[in-house]
């Protein structure tokens, strides 16, 4: 579900991909500012020239591979098509990987390890979707592995990166004044925020590694509970802050998957009534309210009616934008589940008209969701064969 896990990262990922300059790297300023301002082609364009100059500086041309790889890594942001995104992704790989193994000591080495990481993290929970849609044994299990396979490559990675950074971040005073020294000053936050996102994705790491194995066997639950800790970690050290908060609801989602369905509806609701009005909250917001659903709907308490209200409420207040986000798919998922098990359920006495209504309107957004490219997509497929069945 990239819902929160794909939001999480890339606005975690927002806070730190904004390079301080450590030298004399005005030739690449211009290509952040293009970056910055979405016009990629021209980005690379820029990197091109500087790469075939013979007199680009060799601090320059050291730099190309990473500014080339970052720029591949933001242009994805913004594709839609689900192939041409994978193109970029596995180019953006090649340069990290190539990077890494020339050059393992560069001096933005940690950035290079942290970006690796997120993408073979993004691998292996696209994998674990994959892996969770199909029935057959044998080919779920192809993709378990293989989403193990790109999450120790990924661990590698971001344990480099993680090392990287607190040596950076340390390297600094412990105080220095923003205004006398702008520029050492956001050098340290640089590094400091790197040093708590590639904390956060480790954790991750063990999230998805507990997601490879099927639901609610051992190595599920016992890897859901320490992955819970390692989100707990995270958490205590940075719960006033935005990577806190995405930790904290991580491991919600984590004693969810474990069984503790009690712990993970009170920190959805502690989430829900934090006070805070900042995009990114109002994001958590969006999230926890998309988890709270799953749970209200989770055959211990099939709220089904309060998954309706909550859920018609939270698209009625939101804009078209986030309809087709993969949180708001994921709430519209979870309405359909609702609908579709209150029309069917033997213990309650509808009557025929509106258990009929309950059908089509949960066809209706099972037809939305199969036109958005995303993880429920294929789901919603099937789903429009098994409504449409029920309704003839």
């Amino acid at each position: 579900m990239k819902s929160l896990y794909a939001i999480c990262l890339l606005l975690i990922a927002s806070c730190v991909f904004t390079h301080a300059t450590f030298a004399d790297e005005s030739p690449l300023n211009n290509v952040r500012k293009l970056r910055r301002e979405g016009k990629f082609d021209n980005a690379l364009a820029v990197l091109d020239r500087l790469e075939k100059r013979k007199g680009t500086a060799t601090t320059i041309r050291s730099l190309i591979s990473l500014e080339r790889a970052l720029t591949l890594f933001e242009s994805q942001k913004s594709v839609a098509d689900a192939e041409e995104k994978r193109k970029l992704l596995e180019q953006t790989l090649v340069l990290l990987k190539q990077l890494a193994k020339k050059n393992p000591r560069h001096e933005r080495s940690g950035e290079a390890n942290a970006i690796l990481g997120q993408i073979l993290l993004s691998q292996a929970h696209a994998e674990n979707w994959k892996s969770r849609s199909l029935a057959k044994k044998d080919e779920r299990a192809k993709l378990q592995d293989r989403a193990r396979d790109l999450l120790a490559e990924a661990r590698e990675a971001l344990e480099s990166a993680h090392d990287q950074y607190v040596v950076a971040w340390r390297a600094f005073p412990k105080f220095i004044d923003k205004r006398a020294q702008p520029k050492q000053y956001a050098q340290r936050k640089e590094a400091e925020i790197g040093y708590m996102r590639v904390q956060y994705n480790l954790a991750q790491c063990a999230y998805e590694e507990a997601r490879s194995y099927d639901r609610k066997s051992d190595e599920s639950i016992e890897g859901m509970r320490a992955a819970a800790t390692a989100f707990e970690e995270v958490y205590s050290k940075y719960r006033t802050q935005v990577v806190g908060l995405f930790a904290r609801i991580w491991q919600g989602k984590c004693f969810e998957e474990s069984g503790d369905l009690r712990t993970s509806m009170g920190i959805y609701n502690e989430v829900l009534n934090h006070p805070g009005k900042s995009g990114i909250l109002r994001v958590l917001g969006d999230q926890a309210q998309q988890f709270r659903l799953v749970l209200l709907n989770h055959e211990s308490r099939r709220d089904y009616d309060l998954v309706i209200v909550e859920g018609e409420k939270w698209i009625a207040q939101n804009n078209a934008p986030k309809h087709v986000s993969e949180v708001g798919l994921g709430i519209r998922w979870e309405i359909i589940a609702a609908q579709q098990a209150k029309a069917t359920a033997t213990e309650t006495d509808l009557a025929e008209p509106e258990r009929q209504r309950l059908l089509e309107q949960a066809l209706a957004n099972a037809h939305f969701i199969s036109r958005i490219p995303g993880p429920y997509k294929e789901f919603a497929k099937l789903k429009i064969l098994e409504l449409s069945k029920s309704l003839q």
